[in-house]
């Protein structure tokens, strides 16, 4: 991973915003920051960690490659240990989200981590193997669990990426009776369609959250 990148500081910032993505994302991420200061609050710090190695450093565990022959390297506790010195670093409740694997590794990282508040999750790849079987067995730690997905991400010839329909929905019904405060949005769409857009619903509905939680 590379270093960590601050894109925005509020003049009296009360939430820290930690983005974890893709290169082709950064073209993108500053009209996610102009929506949210317009939108929701400009009280908030933004961090981009571009990330390198996707494959490896945001899996949880070693699994077989789904697409193309790269396999998940499994070292998403490296990238952990760096995104919690954030929270100690700034001293905010963190927003931790991102896209796709990106979105999975903020799952685990809630699940593994007390050290963020909300999570930005938007379409998630929830079809990683052993998923389901992590999720049922570990407690979520985090307050709050925002969660998206395409309404087409599912309509897939690969049988792996036909799961995360259902996969989605466990993970929903499995935060809710643990009670986090959580919500699924569903887009038109596969996975693939207004990224952008995606993740600026991510990352605002846990601002108005965490706004709505200090009143």
């Amino acid at each position: 991973m590379n270093d960590k990148l601050l894109l925005y500081q509020g003049d009296n910032p009360r939430f820290l915003c930690v983005q974890l993505m893709a290169e082709e994302e950064s073209a993108f991420v500053q009209e996610e920051i102009a929506y949210l200061k317009a939108h929701y609050t400009k009280d908030f710090s933004f961090i981009a960690y571009p990330v390198t190695n996707w494959n490896d450093a945001l899996s949880p565990w070693p699994a077989k490659a789904v697409f193309g022959k790269n396999d998940f390297g499994g070292n998403a506790q490296n990238t952990l240990k760096e995104v919690e010195a954030l929270g100690k670093e700034y001293d905010l409740p963190v927003i931790l989200g991102g896209y796709s694997l990106a979105s999975l590794f903020s799952l685990w990282a809630g699940y593994k981590s007390d050290a963020f508040t909300a999570l930005a999750c938007a379409s998630p790849s929830v079809w990683y193997e052993g998923w389901d079987e992590f999720i049922n067995t570990h407690p979520m730690q985090a307050k709050y669990v925002y969660l998206s997905l395409g309404d087409k991400e599912d309509k897939s010839k690969n049988p792996t990426m036909q799961k995360v329909r259902e996969r989605i929905l466990l993970q929903e019904d499995l935060l809710v009776k643990q009670g986090v405060t959580t919500t699924l949005e569903w887009n038109e769409g596969n996975h693939f369609k207004d990224v952008n857009s995606r993740l600026t619903k991510a990352f605002g509905w846990c601002l108005k959250q965490l706004m709505e939680g200090e009143n």
